[in-house]
């Protein structure tokens, strides 16, 4: 993909892994579930995320699976490891795959919580990724840290891959990025949380939302991302309502 483009608009499942009952991935079911949501209008994927129980797959079964999605269609890789090496392979494996971009999930092991080791951190991935657009993936429920705007800031002057802010906070977490962060041109915010999709387009000008509920609901998703931007856009009466 073009890395002019943004791989990050619209809305992207964040795909469930499909397992056998031995524990083994099945990349068959993996793909089906892929073409269902294509057929839903969602053209980019998200895997492997949070929701892809990242941290359940062996390396080989996260590469073959990121072969396998990046061979079909727009995929936006997910970079969740133990440790920072691990995260900068996924990531220059996710390169070599073909994927559109790259979704960089914090150090979530030791030194979790600093702020200097969680910005090296990002700061290989994002090298890693050799220019594929990619966002900071927040979510402080699940990782344990927050990253500050400034931070934000440092990395993305350094490097300029770091497009937008995936925020999976609460509707006061999309409203901070957005103040904070995602209203300076040439960066976008994209809504992690399914309950506040509405706030974070109509609200914050999100332009795109990585979806669990999708993954279950994907006309219903599609149909409330649709009507969100025809209000936003075009200020139609019913769609607000």
């Amino acid at each position: 993909m073009n890395t002019d483009q943004n791989p990050f608009t619209g809305v992207a499942p964040a795909i469930m892994t499909p397992f056998r009952p031995d524990g083994s991935v099945n990349f068959d079911a993996l793909l089906e579930k892929r073409q269902r949501l294509v057929q839903a209008g969602m053209q980019t994927m998200v895997w492997p995320g949070t929701m892809g129980n990242w941290s359940q797959l062996r390396p080989e079964e996260r590469k073959e699976g990121v072969g396998l999605l990046a061979g079909q269609g727009p995929l936006i890789v997910g970079t969740g490891a133990p440790n920072t090496e691990m995260a900068v392979d996924y990531a220059r494996h996710g390169v070599e795959a073909g994927a559109a971009g790259l979704m960089i999930i914090p150090e979530v092991l030791y030194m979790g919580t600093v702020a200097s080791a969680q910005e090296q951190h990002f700061g290989r991935v994002l090298e890693a990724g050799q220019g594929l657009p990619s966002v900071a993936y927040n979510n402080p429920p699940a990782y344990r840290y927050t990253m500050p705007r400034e931070q934000f800031f440092r990395l993305r002057d350094r490097y300029p891959n770091l497009r937008g802010f995936k925020e999976s906070g609460d509707r006061e977490a999309l409203t901070r990025a957005a103040r904070g962060i995602t209203h300076t041109e040439g960066c976008f915010l994209v809504v992690g949380i399914d309950n506040e999709l509405i706030h974070g387009v109509m609200g914050c000008n999100a332009v795109g939302a990585v979806t669990g509920v999708g993954n279950v609901l994907p006309d219903e998703v599609m149909y409330l991302w649709r009507l969100c931007l025809v209000a936003r856009e075009n200020g139609d009466d019913k769609a607000w309502r």
